[in-house]
């Protein structure tokens, strides 16, 4: 084999084998940043959590929770709950149960008497903790590298990377001859 060919081969190998690894530096890159995400998003909604964890909210899903099962009784209600109207409570549940409010804060503000506010919060809630918690939970779930890779994003990884390294660099070697061949 000529010298010229050696080189040419071990040329190729080298790109291939530099290709590779940029593809698994970029595919392993891509995996520890969601998976980082992941763990930021899951501890905002613990936080999130945590401040919104308070008594009329707790009462109140601990009341809807027994209310689902078929020994419920109104005189085994947590005391605390007994100031409230029974009507207002079956309004609640019935409320919640309808599916018509997306967010848990636009049902929680219809019902001022159980201690919320306008916003939906009870009112001893911190309102700018949680809406910047909420906002930074938002930010972290729209983020572009939130997204799990699949295996169809891990072929288009694959496909541009071997367009670049390979079809880009051909197409220069052709463009580059054709110069020489002109030139000569």
């Amino acid at each position: 084999m000529k010298k010229t060919t050696k080189k040419i081969i071990a040329r190729e190998f080298l790109i291939l084998i530099v290709g590779i690894i940029f593809f698994f530096v970029l595919l392993v890159t891509w995996l520890k940043l969601h998976e980082t995400n992941a763990q930021k998003e899951q501890k905002l909604e613990r936080q999130i959590t945590e401040i919104i964890n308070v008594e009329p909210l707790n009462l109140l899903n601990d009341f809807v929770k027994n209310l689902n099962k078929e020994e419920f009784r109104w005189e085994d209600i947590n005391p605390k709950l007994k100031k409230y109207k029974r009507q207002s409570l079956m309004d609640f549940v019935v409320t919640l149960n309808s599916g018509k409010y997306k967010k848990l804060t636009d049902l929680y503000s219809k019902f001022p008497e159980f201690g919320f506010n306008e916003k939906g919060l009870p009112k001893k809630v911190d309102e700018i903790l949680y809406f910047e918690k909420l906002d930074h939970l938002e930010n972290i779930q729209s983020s572009f590298f939130n997204k799990t890779i699949n295996s169809n994003d891990v072929y288009r990884l694959a496909f541009i990377i071997f367009s670049a390294f390979f079809v880009l660099r051909y197409l220069i070697y052709a463009v580059r001859w054709s110069l020489l061949q002109l030139k000569n």
